[in-house]
């Protein structure tokens, strides 16, 4: 990702903030909650490190890849709504209005195919360029997992990165 706006434009300084809660389903990106398997609160891990890096520059963008945890029965149906209702957390805790926030889509892979549940979630996050203004959706076609079906080869998330890149610099108008 920052290699790629690096390329496009050498004058910027791009730094990334690391956010992630491996395997963290939506609910826990609440104020306050606590998700053990990480030994962390989601939410209020990444606010306090965005409001530290935002001392030092402009928070430009939220990169979000999350859902595997959330494509299951009792919670894909709530999953769009709660995804909706984050943007709008985040926007309005960083008092970034307009950030544009790209979603990218789980990992497709053939020795694991998609259950209905999956594809809802991955509905959501299709739906958001429609339906969420400054969003955007940075697909998975053709990229590989290491291995364990579930996350992606090196080779595939640098791509990954690009897509973001992408999609960031069409929901900025800058991509010409």
């Amino acid at each position: 990702f920052a290699i790629a706006l690096a390329e496009k434009d050498p004058s910027i300084h791009i730094g990334l903030i690391p956010c992630a809660h491996g395997g963290s389903p939506i609910d826990s990106w609440q104020p306050g909650e606590f998700y053990k398997p990480t030994s962390g609160h989601p939410w209020d891990d990444a606010i306090r490190r965005a409001k530290l890096a935002m001392k030092a520059g402009t928070l430009k963008g939220i990169l979000w890849h999350q859902g595997e945890s959330d494509s299951k029965p009792e919670l894909a149906p709530a999953y769009e709504t709660k995804l909706h209702d984050l943007i709008v957390r985040f926007r309005k805790e960083l008092n970034t209005p307009d950030v544009p926030f790209i979603a990218g889509q789980m990992g497709q892979f053939q020795e694991r195919p998609w259950e209905e549940d999956k594809k809802q979630v991955d509905q959501a996050h299709r739906n958001l360029v429609t339906q969420v203004p400054f969003t955007g959706f940075a697909n998975s076609d053709d990229l590989h997992h290491k291995g364990d079906q579930v996350h992606f080869d090196s080779a595939s998330y640098r791509e990954l990165g690009r897509r973001y890149a992408k999609e960031f610099l069409k929901v900025t108008g800058k991509e010409n």
